[in-house]
C-alpha cells in the first residue's frame, strides 16, 4: 500500500511540475496559448500596469491549484501535519475521530446513532450496535455530514440487505480501468427497522453505503440528496515533504456511477419544525431530572425536521406492530 502511494505521489508530482513548467514557458513565448486572448506574460503585464504584483511562485501555485481542482474539486496540497491528521481520521486512530460519534437510547424503544464517518474498523462497531438492538422500535442512523474512506465498512454494513455473493460495486481508476469487484458477504438481517438520515454532505464511503441501501427492505433513507461523490481519495507524498490529497479511484455501482442518492422521504433542512416545548421555571411543580431530560430530547427532535420525521415513522411502525398483536 505504501509503495503504491509513493509511486502515485511521484507520478502526480511529475504531472504538476510539467504543467507548471508548461504554463511558465507559455508565458515567456510571445503569441503562446492564450486565456481570453491573453498569454501568461500579457496577463502579468496587464496586472502589473495596474499595480498588482505578480511573481512566478504565485503563478506556479495558481497553476497547481487549478490542475488539482480540474482533477478533483476537493484535491489539495497538505502539510505533513495535515496529511498525518487526515490519515489518522481515515484510519480511526486520531483522538477526536471514530465511526460512531454518539449512541443514545431514547424512550419507546428508539435508538439514535450519530455517524461521523466510515473509518477502519468502524463498520464492525456500528454492526455491533445494530445487532444489539433487536426487538426495539428501530434505530435512526444519522449520516448527515458523514464521510470516510473505508470500503470494508461499507461492504459489511450493506451485506445484510443483499444476497450473499451479490455484486455490490466495482472500483475503477480515474480513467475507467477496472481494478476490483466487491461482493456482499454472508450476514444475517438486522433485527430492527433502520432510518438513515442523509444530506448533501453525506459523501465518500458513507455515501456509498447509503447508495447500497437504496430500495432495500428494512431501511429507509430520509432527508436531502447526497453529494454524488463516489471517489476514493489517497494521501500521496511529494518530494518536498508535503502531500497531495487527491481522488485516485472511483466507485461504480451496479446501475452506474450515479449523481447522488435520493432519499425515500425528502425532508429539507429549511422546512422548519414544530414549536419546541418550552419549560417556564416557576410554573407548576418542579420538573424531575428525568422529565427535564425528556423535555430536552423533545425540543432537540422537534427542532430537527428530518430527525423528527424519522422518529415519527419508527413510532408509527411500532404502533402498527403492537396493534396487530391485539
Amino acid at each position: 500500500m505504501k509503495r503504491r502511494e509513493a509511486g502515485g505521489g511521484r507520478r502526480v508530482a511529475a504531472v504538476i511540475r510539467l504543467a507548471a513548467a508548461s504554463i511558465l514557458l507559455a508565458g515567456a513565448v510571445p503569441g503562446s496559448d492564450a486565456v481570453a486572448g491573453f498569454g501568461l506574460d500579457e496577463m502579468a503585464r496587464f496586472l502589473e500596469d495596474r499595480g498588482v504584483v505578480v511573481s512566478s511562485s504565485n503563478a506556479v501555485d495558481g497553476a497547481v491549484s487549478g490542475l488539482l481542482h480540474a482533477i478533483d474539486p476537493e484535491g489539495r496540497i497538505c502539510t505533513r501535519e495535515e496529511a498525518d491528521l487526515l490519515l489518522a481520521e481515515w484510519n480511526g486512530s486520531s483522538t477526536n475521530a471514530g465511526a460512531v460519534a454518539d449512541f443514545e437510547s431514547w424512550p419507546e424503544g428508539v435508538s439514535y446513532l450519530k455517524i461521523r464517518g466510515l473509518v477502519t474498523g468502524g463498520g464492525r462497531e456500528i454492526m455491533g450496535h445494530l445487532r444489539a438492538l433487536s426487538g426495539g422500535a428501530g434505530v435512526v442512523l444519522d449520516f448527515r455530514g458523514a464521510d470516510g474512506m473505508d470500503l470494508e465498512s461499507a461492504v459489511l454494513l450493506a451485506s445484510p440487505f443483499h444476497e450473499a455473493g451479490a455484486s455490490l460495486f466495482r472500483v475503477e481508476t480515474a480513467a475507467g480501468m477496472a481494478l476490483e469487484e466487491r461482493l456482499a458477504g454472508e450476514e444475517a438481517p438486522y433485527g430492527c427497522p433502520v432510518i438513515a438520515l442523509i444530506d448533501s454532505d453525506t459523501r465518500n464511503a458513507a455515501e456509498l453505503l447509503v447508495a447500497l441501501w437504496t430500495g432495500r427492505p428494512g431501511v429507509m433513507l430520509l432527508g436531502e440528496p447526497t453529494r454524488g461523490d463516489l471517489r476514493i481519495r489517497e494521501v500521496l507524498p511529494l518530494p518536498d515533504g508535503r502531500s497531495l490529497c487527491l481522488a485516485t479511484r472511483r466507485v461504480v455501482l451496479r446501475g452506474g456511477a450515479g449523481t447522488g442518492v435520493r432519499p425515500d422521504v425528502l425532508v429539507e433542512a429549511g422546512n422548519g419544525g414544530a414549536t419546541p416545548l418550552v419549560y417556564i421555571p416557576g410554573s407548576g411543580r418542579p420538573l424531575s431530572e428525568k422529565s427535564k431530560q425528556d423535555r430536552s430530547l423533545m425540543m432537540r427532535v422537534d427542532g430537527d425536521p428530518a430527525l423528527r420525521r424519522g422518529v415519527d415513522i419508527l413510532l408509527a411502525l411500532q404502533a402498527l406492530q403492537d396493534h396487530g398483536k391485539r
